[in-house]
């Protein structure tokens, strides 16, 4: 199960001592995708990590690390993603570059995600389950 499923989890995990460049270059080998670098540097262009491309994450912010973590799950071709809290501590610009590529990359994979953001769950979800006290309840 395990080739096919993508994990993105709420705490960030990257190797603090690379760059964000860096660490999407160590997922493609990993992964076996070839992103060419004019790909990965538009990708980084949109984020607006482009001019922090040589800074090695653990200088980013929260926020930019989530960016970076974000670009790393956009670059998967699993067929299963499991992503928890993605859109937390994403400024609005990143918000949207991510729903965009969620929306035109879901078809084909399953997309599992936990969120506080209900309007964005909405936004972008064919099924949507309510997790509270007192249960699961489709939403």
């Amino acid at each position: 199960m395990g080739f096919f499923t993508g994990l993105l989890e709420s705490s960030v995990r990257l190797n603090a001592d690379l760059t964000a460049e860096e660490n999407l270059r160590y997922l493609q080998t990993l992964e076996q995708v070839s992103v060419s670098r004019q790909e990965l540097h538009r990708r980084l262009s949109e984020f607006q990590l482009d001019t922090y491309s040589s800074v090695p994450v653990r200088y980013l912010s929260k926020g930019q690390q989530r960016k970076a973590s974000l670009l790393l799950s956009m670059f998967t071709r699993r067929r299963i993603l499991l992503l928890d809290e993605p859109t937390e501590g994403l400024d609005d610009h990143a918000l949207q570059t991510f729903e965009h590529w969620l929306r035109i990359t879901k078809y084909g994979r399953v997309v599992i995600l936990s969120t506080h953001d209900l309007s964005f769950a909405k936004r972008i979800s064919d099924q949507i389950l309510v997790l509270d006290e007192h249960g699961i309840k489709s939403g």
